[in-house]
């Protein structure tokens, strides 16, 4: 997903919970109607019991439907409560907006005897402050692919956060080794201006967990959605999204936060590296590739499938090898 500068084309990598408050002198009617119908359960027990009768009067067959209506209203509203709850919890989610000022774009550009081809400019791709605002986290194909970065040497670079960019000198540290692919952490000479740092999340993303994301592609965009899970090891048919996932590898499902188009695609090109947080903000895993079933051509241009809704469509390599990286404060 991180993306190509120049003419060319980049790389495909990539609730609410209601509370009922009383208030000091409001009566408690739910006991009162609840201390009544128990006590007409009771009433209309003992008739049936000492007449053994099957039959009802009208006054009992009224009594029987007034206490089913006073038993069925909590259990209806402990329903309701709880699809409430479970439909809006994403609600509670951190706004990736807020992190704006975590996460930047980051491009490196080539020189005349490093460019693969004439039209290829540099790369480019999506990172963000960990530790302190001297250090960047990304993806590793964005040093690792055809010019490989080289470790340890100070070069130029174009940091974007927001609408500014800014050139600032930076080195590349280390690759950590993950799946699908490793990080990439940077130094730069001095501290990013306006920075902050994420922190990393300590336990596993839970399956269905809703999850948030920051990344540039063309702009800065946000991102929701939810871990899927662990890409196992199964043999799958060619045919198949997954087939080519490397197993260990983080299945989310994503798309555009503002849902506009139903855009599925806001984790692609240029957005390698962006940071994938749990509710809380905390960073949970770093998103490497984009997901596509197949592609369409249409006058001589090339369509992409994206997986179907209910499916995961990007990949991302889950955080945890950060954890025995120590960076000097």
């Amino acid at each position: 997903m991180g993306a190509h500068m120049g003419m060319l084309a980049g790389l495909r990598a990539v609730g609410v919970r209601i509370v009922f408050d009383r208030s000091a002198g409001e009566e408690d009617h739910g006991t009162t109607l609840s201390s009544l119908a128990s006590a007409s359960c009771m009433l209309l027990l003992d008739r049936i019991t000492r007449f053994r009768s099957a039959l009802l009067t009208r006054p009992e067959q009224a009594c029987a439907g007034l206490v089913a209506h006073l038993t069925a209203g909590p259990m209806i509203l402990v329903f309701m409560m709880v699809i409430a709850q479970s439909a809006r919890a994403e609600d509670a989610c951190i706004d990736p907006s807020t992190l704006a000022a975590t996460t930047v774009s980051i491009t490196r550009y080539f020189s005349a005897d490093e460019k693969p081809r004439p039209s290829l400019d540099g790369y480019r791709a999506t990172a963000w402050f960990y530790g302190s605002t001297r250090y960047l986290v990304s993806i590793a194909h964005f040093v690792d692919d055809a010019p490989v970065l080289p470790r340890g040497e100070w070069r130029k670079v174009d940091v974007r956060q927001r609408d500014i960019t800014v050139q600032v000198s930076a080195r590349l540290l280390a690759v950590v080794r993950a799946l699908p692919e490793g990080f990439a952490i940077f130094e730069l000479r001095e501290p990013f201006p306006n920075a902050q740092t994420l922190k990393l999340r300590e336990k596993p993303l839970s399956r269905n967990e809703p999850v948030r994301s920051i990344a540039y592609l063309d702009g800065l965009r946000f991102a929701k959605g939810r871990f899927a899970e662990i890409a196992g090891s199964n043999d799958m048919p060619l045919d198949h999204p997954f087939a080519k996932v490397r197993p260990g590898s983080g299945l989310f499902e994503m798309w555009d936060i503002e849902e506009r188009n139903n855009d599925r695609y806001v984790l692609d090109h240029g957005a390698s590296g962006a940071p994938i947080v749990d509710c809380e903000g905390n960073v949970a895993a770093v998103a490497s590739s984009i997901v596509t079933q197949g592609s369409l051509y249409f006058a001589g241009r090339e369509i992409r499938l994206t997986t179907p809704w209910g499916m995961a469509n990007n990949t991302a390599a889950l955080i945890q090898p950060l954890f025995a990286i120590t960076l000097t404060q």
